[in-house]
């Protein structure tokens, strides 16, 4: 079987005419251009001695003698410096005067990446204020800060080089050759070579203990024939690789790491009483504390910012990398601003605060559209203009576990029975207009309207609020009985089934809201349940433990499919858990403890088989026909409780800060808020905001 090679300037077209709205028309912008370094050559000498010949004439009586001396001149050529290429921050120019920092010609790489500006060229200075909710919210200001071997437009949603000049793919989509940029540094002025790629590779990804199960497309190999070209073999096809490369970089900074790994020092005692000394039990703990550049502010980075106080402050500070490897059109090295903080909040109620108090410059996260018209109300007071962003999942969405370890709580969602009756038993509208004041989409959990993977039959089915249609289902399902308060009791006769609905939502948000109705809903026919909030670090964990009954976590409306990590709806997106240990055994096979297979013949292997076929190619057509046929399938079964979708998503911007559009595309996999980029964003006051 022949695979075509990915076409990164084609692929995503029909996508994006079919989300017809994912970018606004006025965000079109030209072909980046390539910044090329010219450094003039000029052979410059200081405090040249001329040496002039002056003739001096003596008369004598008679006869003339002339006497030829030399008399030397001094003349002083003054060397002149060479005009940098580029231009950069003040605060960088001040510690290269001091000869504290290199210039930035010798900062950046040899050809630069250009990020193009949405409105005009920036301004250097100033600090961008958020709120984050502490150590659990890391993905928060990982968000805003990521670097990648690629970015995504955000006017066509395709992806051009970022830290890498190109790339290639094999005919068979298996092997990418990465070309880097000659001349990038890590932030502490390290060179940043195709070293690092291989370091990463055989010492980390390759051990067991600090990757026990790499995730899907295995790696098999990655090689460095040269100091700026590696080579990364897959173990499987997977044309669309570096469409995922964006938030991730799959390099280490060797050079600093290798001190906090077992397996390198020479002293392993000592590792072992750093690491307890530190509060670690293992080294392994200690390597991932030590690895992660929010929680250790002394690891080199790649980032527009770089951690000066650690994730776990009240006040997470990030000030500008001296060695970013990015300029915008006219030379300018980015990012435009010194800083970003994140500032700690216990409570939505904060937050919302905070924004009407002008105390927030530019924040989608956490920002509920619940609170539309009181962010709207509170504009002129608070100096900003809230814009909404295009949602490419969002929404809300009950995911019960198909392979929940309760044996009873299994059967019990195992029943498609069940499963229709939960549906139905939801009163969609209600739930939108008070939770959400109408800005949400009824809907089941199926892909988003605005993207090409729109499957109208699966949006909605079993969206229809009809409890009597629900309590007869649930009574022919064998769960007839109920105690003396209406719940219906367990097949055995044991009591009333009982299930808990994890969630990592704050509570009072606007989704929390939802789910409390979602619980009365499910008790008004006899379900008995209860919501659980946690913070989201415990959830994760038990989610990967395979230990939750079912969850509340709000997504299930994907636009790009085909661009997310794990498909959700065969259960490879693991953290949406509705097939449990089953979508881990198909993400990473028995590796994982807590994964396991479906029973022999569960629609779920068909839906697997038909998702694998797709993922060999790289035409959208052969994702669309499989996602088709995959939903077909939910129509059936329901494996879900998607309640709403579509809900656009809120976001404050200080008046004053500049190159953020409205209507932009608003995804997981293109870095949320930052996907113009936010090195980009700049005040048009500065001074005024430090």
């Amino acid at each position: 079987m022949s695979h075509p090679v990915i076409s990164r300037k084609e692929f995503l077209r029909a996508s994006v005419l079919a989300a017809a709205g994912l970018a606004a028309a006025s965000c079109a912008q030209p072909t980046p251009q390539v910044i090329e370094r010219e450094v003039p050559v000029e052979k410059v000498v200081k405090e040249t001695v001329v040496v002039e010949k002056e003739v001096a004439v003596e008369k004598v009586v008679k006869e003339t003698v002339v006497v030829q001396k030399e008399v030397a001149v001094e003349k002083v050529v003054v060397a002149t410096a060479i005009p940098s290429k580029y231009k950069e921050a003040p605060m960088l120019a001040k510690l290269v005067a001091a000869g504290q920092l290199p210039p930035v010609d010798e900062r950046l790489p040899e050809t630069p990446a250009v990020y193009p500006v949405p409105e005009s060229i920036g301004k250097y200075g100033g600090t961008i204020r958020r709120g984050f909710t502490g150590v659990s919210d890391a993905p928060g200001p990982s968000y805003v800060n990521h670097v990648g071997l690629c970015k995504y437009n955000y006017w066509d949603i395709d992806i051009r080089p970022d830290l890498l000049e190109s790339w290639e793919v094999n005919a068979a989509a298996d092997t990418f050759t990465l070309k880097m940029r000659p001349g990038l540094k890590w932030s502490d002025g390290t060179p940043f070579t195709s070293e690092a790629f291989t370091w990463q590779f055989q010492n980390v990804y390759s051990d067991k203990d600090l990757t026990p199960s790499p995730g899907a497309p295995v790696m098999e190999s990655v090689t460095a024939p040269d100091d700026h070209t590696v080579v990364v073999k897959l173990g499987t096809i997977y044309p669309l690789w570096m469409f995922f490369q964006n938030r991730s970089v799959i390099a280490a900074p060797g050079h600093y790491l290798a001190q906090f790994h077992a397996k390198l020092v020479k002293d392993k005692a000592a590792l072992e009483k750093a690491a307890t000394d530190g509060g670690f039990n293992t080294w392994i703990q200690y390597y991932a504390n030590q690895a992660n550049a929010q929680m250790n502010t002394e690891r080199p980075d790649l980032t527009p910012w770089i951690s000066t106080s650690p994730l776990s402050s009240e006040l997470y500070v990030m000030e500008r990398n001296p060695y970013f490897h990015a300029v915008d059109p006219e030379g300018n090295q980015l990012p435009y601003v010194d800083k970003i903080v994140h500032r700690l909040f216990g409570s939505p109620d904060v937050l919302n605060l905070w924004i009407a108090n002008g105390e927030i410059d530019w924040q989608q996260r956490h920002v509920q559209i619940v609170n539309y018209t009181l962010f709207k109300e509170q504009e002129q007071k608070g100096d900003y203009k809230m814009i909404l962003l295009k949602p490419e999942s969002g929404g809300e969405t009950l995911w019960p576990n198909h392979d929940a370890k309760n044996e009873k709580v299994k059967e019990f969602f195992n029943d498609v029975r069940v499963r229709k009756a939960m549906n139905l038993a939801m009163d969609r509208v209600t739930i939108n207009e008070i939770a959400y004041d109408g800005f949400g989409v009824p809907r089941q959990a199926s892909p988003s309207s605005i993207g090409p993977f729109y499957h109208e039959a699966s949006a909605k089915a079993f969206i229809e609020y009809d409890p009597a249609q629900a309590n007869k289902l649930l009574d022919e399902a064998g769960y007839d009985k109920k105690n003396a308060d209406g719940l219906r009791l367990w097949k055995d006769g044991s009591g009333p089934v009982f299930f808990s609905i994890e969630s990592f939502q704050a509570a009072g948000s606007a989704s929390d809201d939802a789910l409390n109705m979602v619980v009365n809903y499910l008790k008004a026919v006899g379900i008995n349940c209860a919501a659980k909030l946690e913070e989201r670090s415990l959830f994760t964990t038990r989610v990967d433990a395979n230990e939750i009954e079912a969850t509340w976590y709000p997504a299930g409306h994907f636009a790009l499919v085909h661009l997310v990590w794990g498909n959700c709806y065969i259960g490879e997106l693991t953290d949406r858990p509705w097939a449990g240990g089953w979508g881990r055994y198909y993400r990473f096979q028995l590796k994982d403890p807590a994964a396991s297979p479906p029973p022999e013949g569960h629609w779920l292997w068909q839906c697997w088989d038909w998702w694998n076929e797709a993922e060999k190619h790289a035409e959208l057509s052969y994702y669309v026909d499989a996602m088709n046929k995959i939903m077909d399938v939910w129509v059936e079964q329901a494996p879900v409780v998607g309640i709403l979708g579509e809900v656009p998503y809120p976001m404050i911007v200080k008046n004053g800060l500049k190159n953020q559009l409205e209507g932009v595309l608003n995804s997981d996999r293109t870095g949320w808020e930052s996907i113009i980029g936010t090195p980009i964003l700049y005040w048009d006051a500065p001074e005024a905001h430090v």
